[in-house]
């Protein structure tokens, strides 16, 4: 999204777009369940939920890597720096958010679990295809796979208990607009845009993600 976010969040909300009505489609014709069996139930609490869970997450992990001196904050906490990139890329997670967790948890766990598998093997296999899936991303490492294979067991958790998408759905948003946009910190790979700006580089990459976050 160098230069240009509002063009780069049109061209992605089209192909999200394209994907997600492919896969409500693939949901209601080759399935052959509704739309709402995929677990878009309880809206108002389950997303708020997630919401509040995924900021408060990160935003607990920023202020422990910042008074560890694992990260270096270049401007200070009262002085954040709004840009476009702070709304573009809220529209950008908002969609990642939606679109892969209807994917890697609505759909897959879904088919798994009609297909009688064990539950154990529901999660292990959502978890592991969304984290091969990020194997393609800028900067990635094999401990930023395992992570999002970790995340993604979470995810899986999230919404085998409380029955609904929303709840990872809204954890997904905030988690990654939090850490990136906020925070400054790389998601899976990608260029950070942050209100503040921070310094890895003196920090263990092992705590901090470096480049890959």
């Amino acid at each position: 999204m160098d230069g240009r976010p509002w063009l780069d969040v049109f061209s992605y909300a089209l192909g999200y777009g394209a994907a997600l009505i492919s896969l409500l489609l693939l949901w209601k014709f080759l399935n052959k369940k509704k739309i709402q069996d995929l677990g878009f139930g309880l809206f108002l609490i389950n997303i708020i939920f997630g919401l509040l869970l995924g900021a408060i997450s990160i935003a607990i992990i920023f202020f422990i890597l910042l008074f560890t001196d694992n990260i270096e904050l270049i401007n200070t906490l009262s002085n954040p720096n709004f840009s476009t990139y702070s709304i573009t890329y809220l529209i950008f997670f908002i969609l990642v958010g939606l679109f892969e967790e209807l994917v890697f948890r609505g759909y897959i766990m879904s088919t798994l679990a009609d297909r009688g598998r064990r539950k154990v093997t529901i999660y292990m296999v959502s978890a592991l295809i969304f984290g091969i899936a990020h194997l393609a991303n800028q900067n990635v490492t094999l401990l930023g796979i395992f992570n999002i294979f970790l995340v993604g067991i979470l995810f899986a958790y999230m919404y085998d208990k409380t029955q609904s998408l929303w709840t990872p759905i809204g954890y997904h948003i905030t988690w990654n607009y939090f850490q990136g946009n906020v925070f400054g910190f790389p998601v899976s790979g990608t260029t950070p845009y942050g209100v503040y700006t921070i310094d890895v580089s003196s920090g263990n990459d092992l705590l901090t993600g470096g480049s890959f976050g």
